[in-house]
């Protein structure tokens, strides 16, 4: 239902959503990537003009990412989409093992 990015795309998107400019080592950290991976995953997503890089304005060796106008209507969109997948999902769930999947999954 969201073949336009992967699951790590989508994790850095909406990270970005909620943070709003974030260094791109912080950024790697809250979605739990290594710097490398963080790094390849931003540039496939500058590619796509999604998110934009520029360097820190009180440390230049930082690179801060940011999302792009574009960028910010598709993490709206992909979370709404992200959202009524994960209803439809649990739809067939009991509330008791809903909550309990989501224990399962706290754990993870």
């Amino acid at each position: 239902m969201m073949p336009e990015v992967t699951p790590t795309q989508f994790a850095i998107l909406a990270r970005l959503r909620e943070s709003g400019p974030i260094s791109q080592n912080q950024l790697g950290r809250m979605v739990g990537l290594d710097a490398a991976t963080t790094k390849g995953v931003v540039d496939r997503l500058k590619v796509k003009k999604l998110v934009d890089s520029a360097k820190s304005p009180t440390d230049m060796r930082r690179l801060v990412i940011s999302l792009t106008d574009e960028g910010r209507r598709f993490a709206d969109s992909a979370i709404h989409t992200a959202t009524e997948i994960s209803r439809a999902t649990a739809a067939n769930l009991t509330p008791r093992e809903l909550d309990r999947l989501l224990t399962l999954l706290d754990k993870l």
